[in-house]
């Protein structure tokens, strides 16, 4: 089970570099489908909830960047609400 945490973990992380470093064309195509693979598996989502869950976590992503470590190690960890832009 650890393997496949950290295959995803992997995924996600070069994906989600691939898509905050646009420079490559990629513009969330890989982060998107490493959503599906683990996420949907073998079935289709079609476009609109996969859509929706990689701009929540891109945007997630974002605003914990923006917390301190001191917050991190405080535990006092909040998510920015849904649908807010940073």
């Amino acid at each position: 089970m650890a393997t496949a945490l950290y295959g995803r973990l992997e995924a996600y992380q070069i994906a989600g570099d691939k898509m905050m470093d646009d420079t490559q064309g990629d513009s969330g195509a890989a982060f998107k489908a490493a959503l599906c693979r683990n996420i949907y598996r073998s079935e289709d989502p079609k476009d609109l909830p996969l859509e929706a869950l990689q701009q929540y976590t891109v945007q997630q992503k974002k605003f914990l960047s923006t917390l301190t470590v001191e917050t991190f190690l405080e535990g006092d960890i909040t998510f920015c609400p849904h649908g807010e832009n940073l």
